[in-house]
């Protein structure tokens, strides 16, 4: 009976054996497949938006920055204008047939930047009537159609159409001190108001006072004098004011700038005015004087928007690099872009560091900073309108570890917490204001880099062979750089003329390689964005009266699925029987041993039977 139990025992043994033998071996062995290794993976999330980027994936990013500037302090202009003789002359044109046009283009800015804002203008020339050689053309007021009636009044077109100044014109001499006098009973007025309103006064003249409200001095000190202690005497009335003066003098003669600057200088700052001594008159020219001056007006501001970065995007990434194509390939830039421009980031590279990079012009207006304490970035946007306009800043970010395979994720988040400081000053007030900051544009720029070596393969010792895949790089940002080397192998040498092609091509009779042995190629790829992937393959060598099986050969081709009506994949049974087989050109040692046992254990069992029968 004892042994009756071993023969059964020992049969199971058996018939295990040759499950496991023709089971597929996927199920039971691990897959230790060298060959394939996996990018570091990076979720990039900005509030409810991810972005996954594998490898050397480069990404950029677009912050949204909107400053808002309070637009309720309202402002008064006050114009005194030279409308003496002089000022209808000038070569090629005259000079107020220029300036007048360009002053009312200015103020019609002025109004459409606050309707509630009010101009005033004064004129004045000299024809020794006094304090009457100047007047009042218009008291403040916003109501726009006046000033435009008014301003239009200057300069034009008259009734036989003939072009001049017109009815908002003096002419005569240079009174200066009139001009200032008539402008004393506007700002008195407006100081009795008690407002909060901030006053700007220009004096818009072509040459130096040459007359007084007295009549003509005996000196042109004494006109100077004069013409000073009434400018002084304004600024008392409204110290607070902010002052400016802007001088045309087409003439060029000593005494015009001489008297001009020291007026000037006796109640306008000197960031305040603007001398011109050009004979010629530009207007494109004077239309960037007049530009500037109501800009300081109306108001500029500084905006600073601060990007700090949390420890995962240092730790992961090389910031502050911009990478643009032109018509020479893909450049690396030491930037980021504002508003459309590149501007170089202060402080992200050291010396040595900084050759590596393209580097981009200042940019006049915007700076950009990297502080490497507090690990942000800084872009400061000076001398800006004050519009309540989307300011864009756009940084790029590249994996540090390009060149790393690791498995797994990283969830790295992009903050919501650019803080935006915002300042500015209209006329010679400081003001601050409240920021917006929008979220952020995340964009994957280039595909993942994938490299393909071949296929394992079974090869003879005189062979040639062809390395690569169909093809071997792709992704990344389309141009590639290939270096093969042998791993695995020796004896095995890759021509010179082959290393860097993307499928070399080797000659084994050429090389001192053996039946039964193997060879482990690598391809090491890198873009120009300095990303690179490596990637195997293995030739096995086998006898030369071997037969290599062809592709086709295979039998283990599996026929699509089709599915169940209710919709679930049906599974083809027989093609799973198909599968289990010994696939061509398979090491098949394994299976006729299991054929050999089996056969045992059927006799074995037999045998057992028969002797029950007994």
């Amino acid at each position: 009976m004892k042994r009756i139990k071993k023969i059964k025992f020992l049969s199971l043994v058996l018939v295990l054996a040759v499950v496991v033998q023709f089971a597929p071996k996927n199920v039971f062995a691990e897959n230790n497949n060298t060959n394939l290794k996996e990018s570091k993976f990076f979720n990039l999330i900005d509030s409810n938006e991810t972005k996954e980027v594998n490898g050397c994936r480069r990404y950029e990013v677009t912050r949204n920055v909107q400053a808002n500037f309070d637009m309720s302090n309202e402002q008064d202009l006050m114009i005194i204008l030279d409308t003496s003789t002089s000022m209808d002359t000038g070569n090629p044109v005259t000079l107020i047939s220029v300036l007048a046009p360009a002053l009312q283009q200015a103020v019609n800015k002025f109004m459409d930047y606050n309707p509630h804002n009010r101009v005033s203008l004064v004129i004045f020339g000299g024809n020794g009537s006094g304090i009457d050689d100047a007047r009042i053309s218009f008291d403040l007021t916003s109501n726009r159609e006046v000033i435009n009636n008014k301003m239009s009044n200057i300069y034009g077109q008259d009734e036989y159409g003939y072009y001049g100044p017109l009815s908002e014109f003096i002419w005569g001499n240079t009174n200066i001190e009139a001009g200032i006098e008539k402008g004393k009973e506007i700002l008195i007025k407006a100081a009795n108001e008690n407002s909060n309103r901030n006053m700007n006064v220009m004096l818009v003249t072509d040459g130096g006072a040459n007359v007084t409200i007295g009549g003509n001095p005996s000196s042109s000190d004494e006109i100077v004098n004069q013409t000073i202690k009434s400018a002084q005497g304004m600024k008392s009335i409204m110290p607070d004011a902010n002052y400016i003066g802007l001088s045309l003098l087409h003439k060029d003669t000593e005494y015009d700038k001489k008297v001009t600057e020291a007026v000037f200088d006796s109640f306008i700052p000197k960031e305040n005015q603007i001398i011109d001594t050009s004979s010629t008159i530009v207007q494109g020219k004077l239309t960037q004087y007049i530009d500037k001056l109501f800009n300081q007006i109306q108001g500029r501001g500084e905006v600073t928007i601060t990007e700090k970065f949390n420890k995962d995007i240092v730790d992961n990434f090389t910031l502050g690099t911009f990478r643009k194509e032109d018509a020479n390939g893909v450049k690396v830039y030491n930037a980021i872009e504002v508003n459309g421009a590149l501007v170089p980031v202060e402080g992200i590279y050291t010396s040595t560091e900084e050759n590596k990079y393209y580097q981009v012009a200042p940019v006049e207006g915007i700076r950009a900073i990297w502080d490497n304490v507090n690990k942000e970035i800084r872009v400061t946007l000076t001398n800006q309108e004050l519009k309540n306009e989307v300011n864009k800043i756009k940084y790029q970010l590249l994996p540090k570890d390009d060149s790393i395979y690791s498995e797994g994720t990283t969830n790295i988040k992009i903050d919501n917490n650019s803080k935006v400081d915002v300042k500015y000053s209209a006329g010679n007030r400081e003001y601050n204001s409240s920021s917006i900051l929008k979220s952020a544009e995340i964009t994957n720029l280039s595909a993942s880099l994938k490299v393909d070596a071949g296929q394992d393969k079974e090869v003879k010792a005189n062979e040639i062979i062809q390395l690569g895949g169909t093809p071997t790089a792709k992704g990344g940002d389309g141009t590639y750089f290939y270096t093969w080397s042998v791993k695995e192998g020796s004896g095995v040498v890759i021509p010179e003329e082959e290393i860097h092609k993307s499928n070399p091509q080797i000659d084994l009779s050429k090389n001192n390689v053996k039946p039964e042995s193997s060879i482990v190629f690598e391809v090491m790829v890198t873009d120009n964005h300095n990303c690179i992937r490596k990637e195997e393959v293995r030739y096995s060598i086998i006898n030369e009266n071997a037969v290599i099986p062809k592709p086709e050969d295979k039998p283990n081709v599996k026929p699509e699925n089709k599915p169940n009506n209710d919709g679930s994949e049906a599974v083809d049974k027989d093609n799973r029987a198909i599968e289990e087989l010994p696939q061509t050109g398979q090491d098949i040692t394994p299976y006729k041993y299991g054929a050999i046992i089996s056969i045992l254990g059927v006799v074995l069992l037999i045998l057992d039977r028969k002797r029950k029968s007994y």
